[in-house]
């Protein structure tokens, strides 16, 4: 079951990346099923019921200060739940590499790009390193808690 998960986690995730660069939107059904399958990925034995409540309380913090879209939140906590907290600084490190190198190739594209209509240029789409860096964390929780 692991390994359908798994699958179901990648199409889910290039979904959301490409749903993210298209439109800056992140659907509930893409973030329920992308929950669901994380924590079906480790059968539950991942999540920390100690940390996750405090990432929750994070992301409303982030969510209220204008860090990040709701739907950025989401997604990183429906990834969690099947990341093992072990893991957890290394998701978020990758999160923000991967949204800082993201920022930069946008302002690059900004820079050199003369029709302004073919880039969306509201924001940066932050679910492509979520989704990428959340779903490296759930097969590496995966492979620690020996299901791969």
């Amino acid at each position: 079951m692991t390994g359908a998960c798994i699958i179901v986690l990648v199409i889910t995730a290039l979904y959301i990346c490409y749903r993210d660069v298209q439109s800056r939107e992140i659907s509930n059904r893409a973030v329920l099923c992308t929950a669901a399958a994380s924590l079906l990925t480790t059968s539950g034995f991942a999540l920390s019921w100690s940390c996750w409540p405090l990432a929750c309380l994070a992301g409303c913090f982030l969510f209220a200060v204008k860090a990040f879209s709701g739907g950025d939140i989401k997604l990183i906590l429906a990834f969690l739940l099947g990341v093992h907290t072990s893991w957890w600084s290394m998701v978020v490190f990758a999160v923000a590499m991967g949204g800082g190198v993201l920022a930069l190739v946008y302002i690059a594209l900004r820079a050199l790009q003369s029709d302004s209509g073919k880039l969306k240029t509201d924001g940066i789409p932050y679910g492509v390193p979520i989704a990428l860096a959340g779903l490296f964390g759930v097969c590496l929780s995966a492979v620690d808690l020996g299901y791969i």
